[in-house]
């Protein structure tokens, strides 16, 4: 291609962005924030409970017997004056009370007042001791948490989750919202409607109903048991590793794909059902159960 042909697709892509034009910068976005920082001791048995609209929400477990609390709130939009006027219909709220530190974010707008027209944000940077209990909502958001080991509960729609070196008690209810978890060891339960389920180095114990989704399990040396119950949904469990754990799984309206020359055990066949099972030789082992109507199990050894 010649210089002059190159030169003449550049200016033509220009163009078509508007970039040549003022046109391309026809508004610049304007930002109203208000931050809010609070610190709260840190005693056995209290608990951290969040509850969030359109927010992120980051909690990290760090030394100490502090909450620190770091609360961001923004409403973006052409017009300052409509920003500023948007941010002020956001209400929060940073308490403790007794043993709860309440964590909150809405949206109030005032009677006969103009409906909010900002794109509107709550970002909570949150670090607690590791051993402080956890339970977060959160609508139209996302919510990561790290390095927990007494209990976390999440109750989200719309909203991305993703858990890493957490432990201890770990509850997970989502709808809509793709879930990543990475070297969870704990009590695991986890119910997901229309959402991608991926957990890597799973340890612990799990118990988990997922539906409309693509769910993509990692089991490693340190599993106890794993219990799958999947609906409408493409499973893919790998890691499988036939000296280590038992099998059972089902396929109702759908089909077991498993590695050639394994020893897996397939039972006689039903109408729309399919069932493997493996025992390895060793006394004990964990168990990993599988049952999926209308989906696809997907075994592979990495």
């Amino acid at each position: 291609m010649s210089f002059l042909h190159h030169l003449v697709q550049c200016v033509g892509l220009l163009a078509f962005l508007g970039l040549t034009t003022p046109l391309g910068a026809q508004e610049m976005i304007q930002v109203a924030s208000k931050r809010i920082d609070k610190t709260f001791g840190f005693n056995d048995g209290y608990e951290l409970n969040i509850e969030g609209e359109r927010a992120e929400v980051y909690i990290e477990a760090a030394e100490g017997n502090e909450i620190k609390v770091q609360l961001e709130l923004t409403a973006r939009h052409p017009d300052q004056t409509i920003a500023r006027r948007d941010l002020g219909y956001v209400q929060y709220l940073v308490r403790r009370v007794k043993n709860k530190i309440y964590l909150r974010n809405y949206l109030k707008v005032p009677e006969n007042a103009p409906d909010a027209e900002s794109q509107i944000k709550a970002i909570y940077r949150i670090q607690v001791p590791p051993n402080c209990p956890v339970y977060t909502k959160n609508n139209y958001g996302l919510i990561e948490a790290s390095r927990l080991t007494n209990s976390i509960r999440v109750n989200s729609n719309f909203s991305q989750i993703g858990l890493r070196e957490v432990g201890g008690m770990i509850d997970v209810q989502s709808r809509f919202g793709d879930i990543m978890g990475q070297s969870l060891n704990g009590n695991v339960s986890i119910n997901a409607t229309r959402s991608d389920i991926t957990l890597k180095d799973m340890r612990g114990s799990y118990d988990i109903n997922a539906h409309y989704g693509v769910v993509n399990l990692f089991p490693v040396e340190g599993l106890l048991d794993l219990r799958l119950i999947a609906n409408k949904s493409e499973v893919y469990l790998h890691n499988v590793d036939l000296e280590t754990f038992s099998y059972e799984l089902s396929a109702k309206n759908g089909d077991i794909r498993y590695p050639e020359n394994e020893t897996f055990v397939l039972e006689e066949p039903e109408v729309g059902l399919q069932k493997v099972q493996f025992k390895p030789s060793s006394e004990y082992y964990p168990n990993i159960s599988v049952k999926i109507t209308f989906g696809n199990l997907n075994l592979s050894k990495n």
